[in-house]
């Protein structure tokens, strides 16, 4: 059955909490299934994940699965990953801030997760543990349902994390001809293109990647305005308010807009809202969620994901 409310988590461990979040906050209840998959994130009390895979495993008749919440500080991690290893986990997601240190934490690397440098997904192959990337599958199933056609097309991606490396990837896989990376730091977008040069010459992509510099206000409006696709691949927008990762008057001439990130309430984000108000294709961070969900259920699972029964549960 579906997971209850929260109540403090037993499954590796609630660790590091900061004044702002107490265990309930951070965690969801512990299942006594046999097959147990975890998210480990921080926080992670805004997550869908446990509802939209708990009704998956029950469509499907996989009483003795369970998913459950592990918020976890990033310096606790790799402690909080070996416990719940040792208690028998199967598999398991990756959120913020975690995707990139989850790099060292398994045994194996799939070659796109490895070309890309994040793990959003980790599942068993006999006493392994191998970790893989579905974000990328979340962005190219998102934009695929959306029919946004990208070859040969300009992206601009805002945000240097692991989100940002798998969308970029998913953007290459797509056919687009030019992508920029919308950074704070110019180190970090330097490091991501370079990382994602070497993805794309793996693929075949003759795509060009750049690194726009946020902070230089009028060069990145300049970058961003006529773009096929903008995403948000940050944080920003993720808590209930308005922030949105750039002004919206930089967003008047994108084609369409793209989110990774959702609200629990399922309300719009700011983003998401700039281009209704502009009437451009929109795609939300549930959509993300639920198609990275089912490539992440189906290589934990070895069966078919129930997307329908995922997406009903993600609509509300």
């Amino acid at each position: 059955g579906r997971l209850g409310g929260p109540r403090p988590c037993t499954f590796g461990r609630i660790v590091g909490l900061s004044p702002n979040f107490s265990a309930a906050d951070n965690s969801a209840p512990t299942s006594s299934a046999r097959n147990r998959v975890a998210l480990f994130g921080w926080p992670v009390k805004q997550s869908l994940s446990p509802e939209m895979h708990s009704a998956a495993f029950e469509a499907l008749g996989l009483d003795d699965w369970g998913y459950e919440l592990i918020g976890v500080a990033p310096e606790e991690l790799s402690a909080a990953f070996d416990d719940a290893r040792r208690e028998g986990m199967v598999g398991c997601n990756f959120t913020i801030p975690h995707k990139r240190a989850a790099l060292e934490l398994v045994d194996e690397v799939e070659l796109d997760a490895a070309a890309i440098g994040a793990v959003n997904c980790a599942s068993r192959d006999g006493a392994r543990v191998v970790g893989s990337n579905t974000d990328v599958d979340g962005f190219v199933g998102s934009a695929m349902e959306a029919q946004l056609d990208l070859v040969d097309e300009r992206v601009v991606v805002i945000g240097g994390g692991g989100a940002a490396r798998a969308v970029i990837a998913g953007a290459i896989k797509c056919g687009a001809r030019s992508i920029g990376v919308a950074v704070r730091d110019t180190d970090e977008g330097d490091e991501v293109c370079e990382a994602l040069r070497r993805f794309a010459m793996q693929i075949g992509s003759l795509v060009s990647l750049e690194t726009i510099e946020l902070r230089n206000r009028v060069e990145a409006a300049d970058a961003i305005r006529g773009a096929r696709l903008v995403v948000n691949a940050t944080p920003v927008g993720m808590d209930d308010d308005e922030k949105s990762p750039v002004p919206a008057d930089w967003l008047d001439e994108v084609g369409a807009l793209f989110d990774c990130v959702y609200r629990h309430d399922r309300s719009k984000t700011a983003f998401i809202s700039a281009g209704h108000e502009r009437g451009v294709t929109t795609v939300d961070g549930l959509q993300m969620l639920l198609h990275q969900g089912v490539a992440a259920f189906e290589k934990w699972t070895g069966r078919e994901a129930p997307i329908d029964v995922m997406r009903a549960v993600l609509v509300g």
